[in-house]
């Protein structure tokens, strides 16, 4: 059996979207995952986690979460850490940079991450993005405008685009 001694605990708490139950975790007030239950990659909530509803990030993420879903958000503010790769990172991070309601190809985002011979690496970690809707991960498609993959289903996937679809001239 493994010891988590001077581990730092991760804390988790669940909250409820339109497109499935959440689970969110955290270290340090800051978010680590955003992860839909029935998402592959789901992480295994471990010893050392500890269910806190009263971390500020988690509060703070659940009220945007509720303004994105009804059409009054376009962008996450709150506190996050990415832990991966140096090409994971970069990727997660330029995520940030694809406008609300409009999409890009994997090609393009290995562009945008300073990777352009990458694009399958770039594919991947997207794949693996750990902050499910707070990175819009959702809004890469394939070169072709086909969804492509998406960790919590493609059905998911096309309720996120038909949402931002939805609201993105209200927003403008």
């Amino acid at each position: 059996m493994q010891e988590y001694i001077n581990v730092k605990p991760i804390f988790y708490t669940y909250t409820h979207t339109p497109v499935g139950r959440m689970l969110l975790a955290a270290k340090e007030e800051r978010l680590i995952g955003t992860y839909l239950i029935a998402q592959q990659r789901l992480p295994t909530i471990e010893k050392h986690w500890e269910y806190s509803d009263h971390i500020a990030c988690f509060e703070s993420l659940k009220q945007q979460l509720l303004e994105y879903f009804e059409g009054g958000r376009t962008q996450f503010s709150v506190a996050y850490t990415l832990e991966g790769t140096s090409l994971q990172k970069e990727t997660w991070r330029q995520l940030n940079n694809i406008p609300y309601g409009e999409q890009i190809s994997y090609q393009a985002l290995a562009q945008l991450a300073s990777f352009p011979h990458a694009i399958r690496a770039v594919a991947t970690a997207v794949g693996y993005n750990p902050l499910l809707i707070l990175l819009p991960c959702h809004r890469v498609v394939r070169s072709n405008g086909t969804l492509g993959g998406f960790a919590a289903g493609t059905s998911v996937k096309q309720q996120l685009l038909d949402l931002e679809k939805k609201y993105v001239c209200l927003v403008s």
